[in-house]
């Protein structure tokens, strides 16, 4: 009896085991993923890859002047304005103040090396003078202006004051150079005619005949 009891467990516990591997879900076969393509690894340039971190400087509106203050004197214009008071008064001067505006004009170019020199001279006299102006139109023929000057003559004027404004106009309406560095010297022995600068001996004690105006004159000069 007891062999029969082994068997017959041993019956169940197998119908069992097999009942409950047919009551078990089969299991689907893996199903094979759809993996994306690989990419190729890029090699990064890393001096590349820190530069475009930086932040893009915003563009700067271009000042014009201080563009070409950049340049350095390279390239600059220097004019000078000679003018000089060539009525027969200063005849004993005359010689002396054209060394003068010699050693002036010799001193500019040695002391702007680097700087191109134009020079113009108006050599004035007065109102009642047949020639009335000698002048000089701007050059950069150093040489050329310097006999120039040496040449020029003391002669006429009437009274004691002089064309100085006359002068003056003559000189600002020479070929300046927009932009250029500018000097003006002036050698004369007599004020401008009015009794707002002479009160003695003056044929035009109202002042310059042709409505020229000493102040407005430098005025235009500092512009």
């Amino acid at each position: 009896m007891a062999k029969a009891t082994k068997a017959k467990t041993s019956t169940r516990s197998k119908s069992s085991t097999a009942s409950s591997k047919s009551k078990s879900p089969a299991r689907k076969a893996p199903v094979a993923s759809k993996s994306k393509p690989v990419k190729k690894a890029v090699k990064i340039d890393k001096k590349k890859a820190v530069a475009a971190k930086k932040p893009v400087p915003m563009a700067k509106k271009i000042d014009a002047k201080a563009a070409k203050a950049s340049k350095g004197k390279k390239g600059q214009l220097l004019e000078l304005g000679l003018l000089c008071d060539c009525t027969s008064s200063m005849c004993s001067w005359i010689d002396r103040a054209k060394r003068t505006l010699q050693e002036i004009i010799a001193n500019t170019v040695a002391s702007c090396e680097g700087l191109q020199v134009r020079v113009t001279f108006v050599g004035y006299r007065d109102h009642c003078d047949s020639q009335r102006f000698s002048i000089l139109p701007f050059t950069d023929d150093i040489a050329k202006a310097r006999s120039y000057i040496a040449g020029v003559q003391a002669t006429g004027g009437g009274d004691l004051p002089e064309d100085v404004v006359g002068g003056l106009r003559k000189c600002l309406d020479q070929a300046w150079t927009p932009g250029s560095k500018r000097q003006v010297f002036l050698i004369c022995d007599a004020p401008e005619h009015g009794t707002e600068y002479y009160t003695g001996w003056d044929h035009h004690p109202n002042g310059s005949p042709e409505g020229l105006k000493l102040p407005e004159l430098m005025r235009e000069f500092n512009k």
